[in-house]
């Protein structure tokens, strides 16, 4: 029973390590990921899939205010957010559950074309912010990090990162079908991001 116990702790220790680290601005002169809030956006779908805490609606109300678009689909709730500096904040609910299985922050979709001028063994993490300001880094290891960043046409684009002289380097890009429930978005609530 205790080992069970010491089981669960230890992975709710490392899951709100792994919702707690990201990115805030930058910072290219160290390696270390700074720790913020637990409900965080623009994180990438192969660790969200592996994450199992519910985050609840009136949590994502609280910190985020009020939606301003509500859309109930057939196996998704969806919420848009206006946010203070333009962006939109997409806050996505399995209908079953009801909890949250997506929550994502842009102003714009993105196409593979963005990315061209990040160049792999040369390119930093603050290239790819400059391009994607709510890009949200999320550490898989000491040595390897990773981004994701919606396009449009239903795909994204996946970065990892080295540790290279104490700085993030890209070590390769993915362009992929996004597997999220981002692609279940009604099309007349996207344009305006294009």
């Amino acid at each position: 029973m205790r080992k069970a116990v010491l089981l669960i702790l230890i992975v709710c220790f490392v899951f709100l390590n792994l919702l707690g680290c990201s990115y805030q601005k930058p910072k290219e002169n160290k390696g270390d990921v700074i720790k913020t809030e637990m409900i965080k956006s623009n994180t990438p779908y192969s660790m969200r899939v592996n994450l199992s805490a519910a985050i609840r609606r009136s949590a994502i109300e609280e910190k985020y205010g009020k939606a301003q678009i509500i859309r109930n689909l057939k196996l998704i709730n969806y919420e848009i957010r206006n946010m203070d500096d333009g962006s939109k904040l997409f806050v996505i609910y399995d209908n079953d559950t009801n909890r949250v299985v997506d929550i994502w922050q842009l102003k714009k979709l993105f196409s593979k074309g963005n990315f061209t001028n990040i160049i792999p063994q040369k390119s930093t993490l603050n290239d790819v912010i400059k391009i994607d300001p709510y890009a949200n880094v999320v550490e898989k290891s000491k040595e390897i990090a990773i981004t994701e960043h919606k396009l449009d046409n239903n795909k994204v684009c996946i970065i990892t990162y080295f540790m290279k002289n104490g700085i993030w380097t890209v070590k390769d890009l993915d362009f992929i079908d996004d597997p999220s429930e981002f692609t279940k978005i009604l099309s007349e609530d996207l344009p305006s991001l294009h």
